[in-house]
């Protein structure tokens, strides 16, 4: 079972961002995208979640988008890399 960890991209935000403050919507967006994710974990500087496939980049994508779409605080804090923006980073 694949499991998929996320902090922040920007390092400088990770001290600033308790993840833990955003869970109902980080959650809500997890379970938007990926309606079999078990293991939903949010932490001060990182979230993590099991799914029982594989997801592709459209998916991770997706759940970015879904996260901002629903907290305007974290789409506040979107940097812009090249030519597209871009909130979290895959750790693992």
């Amino acid at each position: 079972m694949p499991n998929y960890q996320y902090q922040l991209k920007d390092v400088s935000l990770r001290s600033q961002i308790d993840l833990r403050n955003h869970r109902t919507n980080i959650v809500q967006a997890i379970n938007t995208v990926f309606t079999n994710a078990t293991n939903v974990n949010i932490y001060q500087n990182y979230f993590e979640f099991d799914l029982s496939h594989l997801a592709d980049q459209q998916e991770r994508q997706s759940l970015g988008r879904e996260i901002v779409k629903r907290d305007s605080f974290l789409d506040s804090k979107k940097r812009s890399y090249g030519y597209s923006s871009q909130l979290f980073i895959r750790m693992n």
